[in-house]
C-alpha cells in the first residue's frame, strides 16, 4: 500500500490531495506488475522480517495501483491502520523486553559468584526489577490499548477518545523503556551478555528498531503536545489515572473490612496517593505548556510556543510514566485480593505488588524533576544553535 496523488484538476494541493492505493506484485490477470525490488536493507535487528528498497514503473513506465477508500482521503485511511500498528509495535517492544527478563533471570538463578547465586545480590535484583517494571507495565498498557481499539471498532466513542489520548504513549513508551530493559538484561549476564552464545544481545538489536517503527518518539511527542494536548486530549488520560487510584483505594477499604493483611492494602493506598499527586503535576504541566501553543505566540506567564514544543519529548516521558504508574496500580489492585486469599505466600502476586511499589517509588518520582524542568520554561534546547555542534 502506498500514498500518492491522483493526477486530476480537482485534486486538492498538499496533504489534502493524497490518496491511498494498493499496488500488488502480481495483477489479477496473472501479469507481473511493474514493481521491482532494488535491494534488501541490511538491518541491525529484525532480520527475519526483511524490508527493501523498491521502484515503480521502471520497465513499462507505470505500475498499476487500486484506489483504497475515497479519493483524497489517503492520510485518514492510513491513520486508521496506523493506530493498530502502533499498538502492535508497543506490544512487540514489551514482549521482546520480557524475553530479555526471562533470559537474564534464568542466568541469574543459575550463575554463582561469591558462594551464592547472583540473583541474591541487591544490584542484580535492581536490574531485574527494572526489567519487570518496564516490560510488564508496558505489556499491560498495550493490552489495555488493544481493548480500547476493539471497543472503538465496535462503535464506542468514549473508548475511541481514550485511545486517541494514549496511542502515542502506547507506541513510544514501551519502545524506549523496554529497550532499556534489554540493556539491563545484557548487564545481568555481564561478559556473557554481549556475545552470541546467549540471545540477549540479539534481543537488544531487535528491540532497537521499535523506537523508529511507525513513527519516531520525537514525532509522536510533537503530535501529543503540539496537536492533541491543546485540544484537551490529556483530560481522558488523567481521568483514567485518577480512576485507577480511586479503584485501588476502594479495594484497600474492602480488604481491610474483610480482615485482610496490611501488606497489599498499604501498596494500594500508597499507589492511590501517588497517582493523585502525579495527575496533578501532569495537569499543571499540560496547562502551562499548551497555553502558548493554543495562542500560537508568546504568553506573559509561560514559555512561547517554540520553547514549549522543545519540551515535547520531556512531556511524552512525563505522561508515559504517569500512565504506566496507573497501569501498575491497576495490576496491584487485581493482585492484592488474590495475594490475601493465598495467605500472602503466592510469589506471583507478591511480585506484582512489590514491582508496583518499585515503580511508584523509583520511577514515578522521576516525574517530579521532569515537571519542574518544564514548568521553569527552560529554553536550553531551543536556544542551541545548529552551528554550535
Amino acid at each position: 500500500m502506498l500514498l500518492a496523488r491522483i493526477d486530476a484538476p480537482d485534486t486538492p494541493p498538499g496533504a489534502r490531495g493524497v490518496s491511498l492505493f494498493l499496488v500488488p506484485n502480481v495483477l489479477p490477470d496473472g501479469r507481473k506488475n511493474d514493481v521491482e525490488v532494488v535491494s534488501l536493507n541490511k538491518k541491525m535487528g529484525h532480520r527475519a522480517l526483511p524490508n527493501c528498497a523498491w521502484t515503480l514503473g521502471q520497465s513499462t513506465g507505470g505500475a498499476v495501483g487500486y484506489l483504497v477508500g475515497e479519493p483524497h482521503q489517503g492520510l485518514q485511511a492510513m491513520f486508521l491502520m496506523m493506530n493498530a500498528m502502533r499498538i502492535e509495535v508497543g506490544l512487540s517492544a514489551a514482549a521482546v523486553g520480557k524475553r530479555g527478563l526471562n533470559e537474564s533471570l534464568l542466568y541469574a538463578e543459575q550463575r554463582e559468584q561469591g558462594g551464592k547465586r547472583i540473583v541474591e545480590y541487591t544490584d542484580v535484583k535492581r536490574m531485574l526489577l527494572l526489567q519487570k517494571a518496564y516490560t510488564e507495565g508496558g505489556f499491560a498498557l498495550a493490552m489495555h490499548a488493544a481493548t480500547l481499539h476493539q471497543r472503538k471498532s465496535d462503535g464506542d466513542a468514549e473508548a475511541g477518545a481514550s485511545l486517541d489520548a494514549i496511542v502515542e504513549i502506547v507506541k513510544s513508551w514501551p519502545s524506549e523503556f523496554c529497550l532499556e530493559a534489554n540493556k539491563w538484561a545484557i548487564q545481568v549476564l555481564g561478559g556473557a551478555g554481549y556475545v552470541r552464545d546467549y540471545p540477549v544481545e540479539q534481543l537488544y538489536r531487535d528491540n532497537r528498531l521499535n523506537m523508529i517503527h511507525e513513527g519516531t518518539a520525537g514525532i509522536h511527542a510533537l503530535t501529543l503536545l503540539g496537536r492533541k494536548a491543546p485540544r484537551g486530549a490529556a483530560a481522558p488520560l488523567l481521568a483514567s489515572v485518577l480512576e485507577a487510584g480511586a479503584a485501588a483505594e476502594a479495594e484497600a477499604e474492602r480488604l481491610v473490612a474483610g480482615g485482610a493483611a496490611a501488606e497489599g492494602t498499604a501498596v494500594l493506598r500508597e499507589g492511590a496517593q501517588a497517582l493523585r499527586r502525579a495527575a496533578g503535576r501532569a495537569e499543571q504541566v499540560t496547562a502551562f505548556l499548551t497555553r502558548p501553543i493554543r495562542a500560537s505566540g508568546a504568553s506573559g506567564d509561560g514559555p512561547d510556543a517554540a520553547v514549549a514544543l522543545s519540551h515535547a519529548h520531556d512531556y511524552l516521558g512525563l505522561m508515559g510514566h504517569t500512565l504506566v504508574a496507573a497501569t501498575w496500580v491497576r495490576l496491584a489492585t487485581a493482585a492484592a485480593p488474590r495475594h490475601a486469599a493465598a495467605g500472602g505466600v503466592d510469589g506471583f502476586y507478591a511480585g506484582k505488588l512489590q514491582t508496583a511499589l518499585f515503580f511508584l517509588r523509583h520511577e514515578l518520582t522521576k516525574t517530579e524533576a521532569m515537571a519542574a524542568l518544564m514548568l521553569s520554561a527552560d529554553a536550553t534546547v531551543h536556544d542551541m544553535r545548529s552551528d554550535w555542534f
